[in-house]
């Protein structure tokens, strides 16, 4: 997640309708970098396993860093790694 990232598709009706965003916004928080916090903090409570990574000075891009530690993580995973 770019920590510049501000692009929230729950606040548009194409993506979510009006019970859906409330549920959203209320649960979990009404920005996208809330949300993004909040569940970071109930993954963590829960034990779940998942990595969060969030990039500095990117907004809703990804750089050649960010696409190549994707691809670093995938190849990891097919290998069992």
């Amino acid at each position: 997640m770019g920590k510049l990232d501000d692009n929230d598709a729950v606040q548009f009706d194409d993506a979510y309708n009006e019970e859906e965003r409330k549920i959203i916004n209320e649960n979990l928080g009404k920005s996208v970098q809330e949300r993004y916090i909040k569940c970071q903090q109930i993954y963590s409570e829960k034990n779940l396993n998942a990595i969060f990574n969030t990039y500095e000075n990117v907004g809703h891009w990804t750089t050649s860093d960010i696409n190549l530690a994707v691809i670093k993580f995938f190849l990891a995973q097919m290998r069992g790694n």
